[in-house]
């Protein structure tokens, strides 16, 4: 049906965006057409490629299963983060010596 109204409309489809184009331009066809509108907002909201997504929903799953009985949000944000951004090179030593001159007590009981 959809493409008949194009073909009598003399209009030509070729790509989401003309199609887009066409049911923002009569507000009728919307109604008509609930099952090919539907479709048409699910291809213009789902990403081309899911990878993305799916690489920093993996870890995530792994954290929560692990620490969901301990952790809380803020520090499930946090390890969420730092797990999705682990290829980032962090000088350790640096880190620990700001960690432990933060402190006197540190400072004591850490050897630098």
């Amino acid at each position: 049906m959809f493409l008949d109204i194009i073909k009598s409309r003399k209009i030509s489809i070729n790509s989401t965006q003309d199609a887009t184009y066409v049911f923002k331009s009569d507000n009728s066809l919307g109604g008509m057409l609930t099952g090919f509108n539907k479709l048409l907002k699910i291809m213009l909201t789902v990403p081309v490629s899911s990878c993305t997504a799916e690489r920093s929903f993996s870890p995530l799953q792994r954290l929560k299963t692990f620490l969901r009985s301990t952790m809380t949000q803020n520090g499930l944000n946090d390890i969420a983060l730092l797990c999705v951004h682990r290829n980032e090179d962090i000088d350790i030593e640096k880190n620990a010596n700001s960690f432990i001159n933060s402190t006197k007590i540190r400072q004591s009981t850490f050897y630098m």
